[in-house]
This record gives structure tokens, C-alpha cells and sequence, in this order.
């Protein structure tokens, strides 16, 4: 195993989080130039192209009261995404795994390290994996990452494996350790210590070069948003308008996790190289110091980016500003 292929030595430690402000190479290229990003992640993909559908996949922005919030990408508008909570019924990517690594190959300007975040069954991570090296063999200048989402709450009959030990096993059991990338897995948001726990036994039992990182937090699942008419804002495929709550609301239990996972990893020799990205609420600096306080080697980003565009990670500093006068 080559360390220098596996390390997540972001400079920044930077980046965006699965999305669906990373969906296209418009998006993409977007969040690879700006400067205060030390990688980029894509939208999870599938082998074959998810069956996105407007009326049933939807995201809304909102504070704690409920009240709406206007997305505002245009260049003059201030940025502050302060106590933006968001819900989504979304789930995974239109475009295949296939058309992304095309994608990611006829991109000749990239240079930044990217994380192409995956899920499916672990024969088909299997053979994204392989598509993954080779496409590392082709890039070799430019790190490439593989994001196992075991995590997303907006799958009808499709609970997160993430939850369930026995099928997370089955990921482990099966997986390939890579020696072109690296391979980590994304999280659900856990809410009680046997959870933590479980998940160390299983990463313990794993083979120390197979998983390289973590990243946590995905949305937290099962919640609800009404309008001031009690009407859901957001449409779902079950008909319900339940999602994935992310953003401030979330801030605090993400922290939590990271916080957590980091104490338990580093306890065990078997676990203790796993780096941790943390992702969950952060919208401004104080976030950021928050979240690598926790314990997290490198910040994720999303429903920020949601609602200001890319132009919001300029304004996140990992050192307060220091006035030269005092």
C-alpha cells in the first residue's frame, strides 16, 4: 500500500460534500477552482443512472422556525448561511458511474485530489472499484478517493446498510483492498453508544489497509418540515414529504459523532490510521474550527453550497484573523 495514495493531506482540508450541487462537471469544475478547496467529491453514483424524478425528489431550505429560505448564488448577495437547515428526499445521482469516469478522464484541467462517492450492492462496489483504478492508472498526478455511501435515508425498501451491522459486514467481507486508491465509507448519523461501538468491531475485524476513512455525517432520516398551512415542503416517493434533515439543525449531532468515532478509533491499533471527514451544519469558519476540533481531519460542506454556491467557501478561515494592530 502506497500511504501517499491513501492520505487524505487536503490543503486545505476543505472540501464539499455528496450532493446535488456536485451532480454535473459544471458543478464540479465550479468547486475544484475555487482556491479555498483542497479537494472535491461528486454526487453519489450508481452502475446505471438513478431514476431522478422532480416531482418526487426534492430538497428545501429553511431555519429552525420554518420559515423558507431563498437560494442565493447570484454574485452580490451577502454570505451568511447562518442557522440554514435543509431537507431532502433525495437519493442518488441521474448519471451512471460509467459517464462520471468519462467525465472525470476528459477533465483535463483537474489537479485537485477527487472522491467519487458510489453505492450499490458490494459486487457492484466491487466493480466500481476496478473502474476507479483504472481510471487512477490513467491520472496518476491527481489523487482519486472512492466514497462508499452506506447511508441514504430516501430509498423506499432500502434502509442504510450503515445501520445494520450484518449488512455493513457484508461490505467489509467482500470489499477488495486497493492498492491505487483510497476507500472509505459514508456514515448515517448514530445516536447511541452501542452503535459507535458495533461499528469499531466490525471496522476492527476488517483488513487495516481496506478502509482509509470515514465520513460523517450523512443526512439524519425521518424528518418532516411543514409549511404554515401544515403542508409538507418537500414531495417524497412514499408520498409523505419525510427526508433528510442536514445543515444546522444537524450541526450538533454531527459534531457528536465525529467526536465520538475519533475517541473510539484511535483506541484500537487496528483502526487507528482511519481518518475522519466531517460534514454536518458547517456554513461559516466557527463550523469549521468546530468540526477539526471534534476531531475531523478534513471539513465537508453542503447545504451551504446549497443555498450561497461555491463562492461560500471563500469565506471559511481555519485561523481566526488577527489583527495586526493588537
Amino acid at each position: 500500500m502506497n500511504d501517499a495514495t491513501h492520505a487524505l493531506d487536503f490543503d486545505p482540508p476543505i472540501i464539499n460534500s455528496a450532493g446535488p450541487w456536485a451532480t454535473t462537471i459544471a458543478n464540479l469544475r465550479a468547486i475544484h477552482d475555487h482556491s479555498n478547496v483542497g479537494a472535491i467529491t461528486t454526487r453519489t453514483v450508481c452502475l446505471e443512472p438513478f431514476p431522478h424524478d422532480d416531482r418526487l425528489h426534492q430538497y428545501a431550505f429553511f431555519h429552525p422556525d420554518f420559515d423558507p429560505v431563498v437560494r442565493r448564488e447570484d454574485e452580490n448577495a451577502s454570505v451568511s448561511a447562518s442557522g440554514i437547515s435543509s431537507l431532502n428526499s433525495l437519493a442518488y445521482s441521474p448519471i451512471a458511474f460509467g459517464n462520471m469516469i468519462d467525465i472525470i478522464e476528459a477533465w483535463e484541467e483537474r489537479y485537485k485530489p477527487i472522491i467519487v462517492s458510489v453505492t450499490g450492492s458490494p459486487e457492484e462496489v466491487n466493480q466500481m472499484l476496478d473502474g476507479l483504478e483504472g481510471l487512477a492508472l490513467k491520472q496518476a498526478t491527481a489523487k482519486i478517493f472512492m466514497e462508499i455511501n452506506l447511508s441514504c435515508p430516501n430509498v423506499p425498501g432500502n434502509p442504510p446498510p450503515g445501520y445494520d451491522m450484518a449488512q455493513f459486514k457484508e461490505y467489509t467481507r467482500t470489499l477488495r483492498t486497493s492498492t491505487a486508491i483510497g476507500v472509505g465509507f459514508k456514515l448515517p448519523p448514530y445516536t447511541f453508544e452501542r452503535q459507535f461501538d458495533d461499528l469499531v468491531a466490525l471496522l476492527k475485524s476488517a483488513p487495516k489497509s481496506q478502509i482509509m476513512f470515514l465520513t460523517s455525517t450523512n443526512t439524519l432520516g425521518s424528518a418532516l418540515a411543514l409549511n404554515d398551512l401544515s403542508v409538507p415542503v418537500i414531495a417524497s416517493a412514499t408520498g409523505t414529504g419525510i427526508g433528510g434533515l442536514a445543515g444546522a439543525s444537524l450541526h450538533p449531532l454531527a459534531l457528536g459523532n465525529v467526536a465520538i468515532l475519533g475517541r473510539k478509533l484511535t483506541e484500537h491499533d487496528e483502526t487507528k490510521h482511519i481518518k475522519i471527514i466531517g460534514v454536518g451544519g458547517v456554513h461559516d469558519s466557527g463550523g469549521a474550527r468546530r468540526m477539526l476540533a471534534a476531531g475531523a481531519n478534513v471539513v465537508g460542506i453542503g447545504t451551504a453550497i446549497g443555498v450561497y454556491g461555491p463562492k461560500l467557501l471563500g469565506e471559511i478561515r481555519l485561523r481566526p484573523k488577527i489583527d495586526p494592530a493588537s
